[in-house]
């Protein structure tokens, strides 16, 4: 917590925003680079404080800049960010993941868990209001960077695309994997199922 404090503070006096400075604090908390059982305990207070108390708070204050309407356009701009948003985020890791050696399931796999990586778009997004905001007392701009039907739709993409990652992954792995399957992710399931039946 110190360390994030510290590089958050050190990222607004390098004019970086202070999400920035913790999201690379939270890059040094890896397996690689510390003892697995203080990792596996530093992964649990984390989660614990995150998931249990912060993370609500967030997405409470989000709520205060939903603007949803039903009419047809605003509808139309919420389906095509949602099928940008997941073409974008699934073809884009599952062929990166291709170009490096992965067989076209584990790829498509990939590509499947990444479309719920949706919540730091939503920290972004806040951001860019809060400056929006701060721009428009001070009267530099006119017009609001970020909308509030645009901030809507951006929140109602990261929610959708979260909420199918797991229905689409789920029926992805039991599409591939077969009884006789030799690939290296069916296996890992495989034993996860028999772990979870012990």
């Amino acid at each position: 917590m110190v360390s994030a404090l510290v590089m958050a503070y050190m990222a607004e006096l390098a004019g970086l925003h202070l999400v920035i400075g913790a999201f690379l604090a939270g890059q040094f908390v890896r397996k690689e680079t510390m003892n697995e059982k203080v990792y596996d305990a530093i992964r649990d207070r984390f989660y614990g404080i995150s998931s249990g108390f912060l993370t609500p708070i967030f997405f409470a204050t989000l709520a205060f800049h939903l603007h949803i309407s039903w009419d047809l356009s605003f509808l139309f701009f919420v389906a095509a960010l949602i099928m940008v948003a997941i073409f974008g985020k699934v073809f884009g890791c599952a062929g990166a993941a291709r170009l490096v050696g992965l067989t076209s399931k584990e790829s498509l796999l990939i590509g499947l868990g990444m479309n719920g990586r949706g919540a730091v778009e939503l920290v972004v997004a806040t951001v860019v209001i809060k400056l929006s905001n701060d721009l428009l007392q001070k009267k530099i701009i006119d017009e609001p960077l970020l909308t509030d039907p645009q901030f809507s739709a951006l929140v109602l993409m990261a929610f959708i695309t979260t909420l199918l990652t797991p229905i689409l992954l789920k029926k992805s792995v039991v599409r591939s994997c077969g009884i006789d399957s030799k690939e290296e992710f069916c296996q890992i399931v495989e034993k996860t199922k028999t772990k979870i039946l012990r």
